[in-house]
């Protein structure tokens, strides 16, 4: 019997958003040293976006650390360097497992990735965060 591979948040994202028609990338990196490492953000982001005129930063994250991700970005000093330059947006993405409901209204036995989004805008020198509904 094969074995169900795990996807990671960024994945999810960026296949999301492809589909959708945005260009986006990955700038997060890993960073060795000998055996062990670390993942370096860039700016507090791990994708970069694409959308028309403005770009946009999106932090990648499983659902059950949404909140502590919103925490981070919001507690992140260069997120503020990010988003104090005009046409720039950051967005807190993560994905859990939700029921899909059928047709008639009924819970199916199927299990969905399903994101929930977050954004984070500036107002003066804070930050603060709404949820950003999908379209």
């Amino acid at each position: 019997m094969k074995r169900k591979k795990n996807i990671s948040p960024t994945v999810l994202t960026m296949n999301y958003l492809r589909k959708r028609g945005v260009d986006c990338s990955v700038v997060e990196k890993w960073i060795k040293f000998g055996r062990f490492g670390v993942r370096r953000d860039c700016f507090g982001f791990d994708i970069l976006c694409l959308l028309g005129d403005k770009t946009m930063g999106c932090q990648a994250g499983a659902g059950s650390m949404h909140s502590a991700k919103v925490k981070h970005a919001i507690d992140h000093p260069d997120v503020l360097k990010w988003l104090s330059s005009e046409h720039r947006i950051f967005q807190v993405w993560t994905f859990s497992k939700r029921v899909v409901f059928n047709a008639d209204g009924k819970k199916s036995k199927t299990l969905r990735w399903t994101p929930r989004v977050t954004e984070i805008y500036r107002e003066g020198n804070a930050l603060f965060s709404r949820p950003f509904i999908l379209s």
